[in-house]
């Protein structure tokens, strides 16, 4: 696979980036990428686009794994990706390579759109994400 840095940027503080994936060799990229995402909804798009959002290090979700995030954020068919940065940073992430995700999906307008959604609701002074990541009741109904 051949993933490539496409736009940095900073919105409210958090650093973003856009990067774009492709398959170099389909076949052998395409059980890489299952094997690696453990999943196979794919669009079978030659190359995506994927947003990420660098956390600081004293933010309520660094080192939170995206599944339990999801439960209090919304963006693009749910974050795909959370993994450690620099300087005890988190990152967080989603993808464009839905099943059903198309042309319109992959245009750096539409990243840019939905990272800044993912940063306004972190930033949302009504949401106690910590006491909502931390509630068992969260995300069941």
């Amino acid at each position: 696979m051949e993933i490539n840095t496409i736009k940095e940027f900073k919105y409210k503080g958090f650093d973003c980036i856009i990067k774009r994936v492709g398959f170099r060799n389909r076949s052998t990229d395409l059980r890489e990428a299952m094997e690696l995402t453990g999943s196979n909804d794919f669009s079978m798009r030659q190359w995506w686009l994927c947003g990420y959002v660098v956390l600081p290090g004293d933010h309520p979700l660094n080192g939170e794994h995206y599944d339990d995030i999801n439960d209090v954020v919304d963006v693009h068919e749910g974050l795909t990706f959370s993994d450690n940065g620099e300087r005890n940073t988190w990152i967080i992430g989603f993808d464009c390579n839905h099943a059903k995700d198309g042309d319109k999906e992959n245009t750096e307008e539409f990243v840019v759109s939905e990272i800044q959604k993912l940063v306004d609701q972190l930033l949302d002074p009504n949401k106690d994400l910590r006491a909502m990541i931390e509630d068992p009741a969260w995300g069941e109904g």
